[in-house]
């Protein structure tokens, strides 16, 4: 059997059907860029062309006629590759819809590249003007850098010279310490030189004052004369106003007063004294004490009275002659007319008329006073006794006082109040002052004392000045030196806050060392 024409049959539908285009494909044209081939089974072809001649069909297989003489085989062969060809059909459709997905990934993929592509371009681009920015950043840093380091090597620069300037200081500080120390030892070489010279010095001085004539009295003389005497006057006026209540009734009546007496008073009394009085009864007393005290220092105790009982004439004489010793040639220094003076007084002391002219002083003096204290004192009027009284307790010592303190060599001056470096508060009383003044407190009569409980101010304040009962008697220094206090004065203080009690303890010490402590 001749199966040619049929082989070649099939032959000519493979190939058709390998040139005839899928309708699936037809639907979209494949991208054969993107689109992977197709494989055909060339093999299976290949190996029906080797068919046998027995086994092909006689007639094709379209032809109902060739189909009953075809070879079973051959069918069953034509059956099988047609099932091939659906089955290879199928998966190009299948490898088509595979591709399809493929190539949608693709451009999204290419959509996506695309997006970074503009994204690494953009960020390229900021990614420039930051390398840009950090090269800036860079060059300034740079500067910075350079100019820290400047900065740096001047700063070394400069503490160089401070540690150098140091070193160079503290060799100086060392090179003058020492010089200190010397000067220091030379200094104190010195003082004992000094030492030794103002003890050799002092030893002169004592012996020129061995070679003057000794002074006719001591301090201790005349500061206790000076003290008697104001024990006398203060026992005085205790015995004249034993009548308190009279004494009080006169204060009373002494500021409407037109007579004699009170014109008199009002010479050393003022207002305030007055008041005081009023205020404060008992110290009517001492405030007739203040009276008497002022009396003295006008009559007896004056700086300019020479010696009481000389008159004015005779003592410009002595002053005019003083004038002259200095005017001499060789000057006369201020101790030997000191001597001079003494000497004089003393020798006039001596003479009767004197005597005569200064007991009438005297008498006169305490008719005065006893006129003015009349006024005051309640017996003084019927008393026969008074004035006598008052010139052998007050008058006459008072005057024995003054020419004791005339005649020395050392000169004495009596003072109502110490030297106060602030004059415009003369009345005002401090703490301090305790230690160099004698103070009652006005309202308890009381002594005020170092250690008594007394409430001070921040400057120093504790109460007023009321009246001088006693004024101080002062040693002058010679050549300009500080006065010596012979008796301290006392006064009468109204303080501020009243005054506490003693502490016990400071009591037991002043008791313990004799009282000393405290006066």
């Amino acid at each position: 059997m001749n199966h040619a024409p049929e082989m070649s049959h099939v032959e000519a539908r493979v190939e058709q059907f390998q040139k005839k285009p899928d309708p699936i494909l037809a639907e979209e044209p494949a991208n054969t860029d993107t689109l992977p081939e197709i494989e055909i089974d060339n093999e299976a072809i290949e190996n029906s062309k080797r068919v046998p001649q027995d086994t092909r069909l006689a007639s094709k297989p379209t032809q109902p006629q060739n189909k009953e003489m075809a070879d079973p085989g051959l069918v069953q062969r034509f059956n099988d590759l047609k099932r091939n060809y659906d089955d290879l059909r199928y998966d190009l459709k299948k490898a088509d819809r595979d591709n399809k997905e493929q190539f949608g990934e693709i451009r999204d993929l290419k959509r996506q590249n695309t997006e970074l592509r503009e994204t690494l371009r953009a960020h390229g681009g900021a990614t420039e003007k930051h390398r840009d920015a950090q090269q800036l950043e860079k060059e300034r840093l740079d500067e910075q850098m350079e100019v820290l380091e400047s900065n740096n090597n001047y700063y070394k620069h400069q503490l160089h010279k401070q540690k150098s300037l140091i070193e160079s200081l503290t060799l100086q500080t060392r090179e003058a310490n020492e010089e200190k120390a010397d000067a220091e030892a030379y200094g104190r070489r010195l003082a004992r030189q000094n030492k030794e010279l103002n003890e050799n010095l002092t030893e002169c001085k004592d012996d020129l004052l061995r070679l003057q004539p000794p002074s006719q009295i001591s301090d201790s003389e005349v500061s206790e004369q000076y003290s008697n005497l104001y024990q006398q006057i203060s026992k005085w006026v205790d015995d004249q106003t034993e009548d308190s209540q009279l004494l009080e009734q006169r204060f009373e009546n002494l500021s409407n007063s037109n007579e004699e007496p009170a014109e008199l008073l009002r010479k050393c009394l003022t207002s305030d004294h007055f008041r005081l009085g009023k205020k404060y009864p008992q110290s009517q007393p001492l405030i007739l004490r203040y009276i008497i005290q002022s009396h003295l220092e006008q009559h007896v105790f004056r700086e300019d009275i020479l010696m009481f009982g000389l008159d004015s004439n005779y003592t410009a004489f002595l002053r005019g002659i003083e004038q002259g010793m200095r005017e001499l040639e060789p000057q006369r220094d201020a101790v030997t007319i000191r001597h001079w003076r003494s000497e004089t007084l003393r020798g006039l002391s001596h003479i009767v008329d004197f005597k005569e002219q200064q007991r009438t002083q005297a008498i006169s003096s305490a008719k005065s006073l006893h006129a003015a204290l009349s006024y005051l004192l309640p017996d003084a009027e019927t008393r026969k006794d008074g004035l006598k009284d008052l010139l052998d307790h007050i008058i006459y010592p008072a005057i024995q006082v003054s020419t004791s303190m005339r005649m020395s060599t050392t000169m004495y001056r009596m003072t109502s109040r110490l030297a106060n470096k602030n004059p415009d508060h003369n009345l005002i009383m401090y703490a301090h002052e305790l230690q160099r003044c004698y103070m009652v407190d006005v309202a308890s009569h009381k002594i005020i004392r170092p250690d008594s409980a007394l409430k001070v101010a921040e400057d120093g304040r504790i109460g007023e000045q009321m009246l001088v009962l006693q004024p101080a008697l002062l040693r002058i220094q010679r050549e300009g030196g500080s006065n010596l206090v012979l008796c301290k004065p006392t006064l009468l203080v109204r303080l501020d806050e009243p005054m506490g009690r003693r502490n016990k303890g400071f009591r037991a010490l002043q008791s313990w060392f004799g009282g000393e402590m405290g006066e």
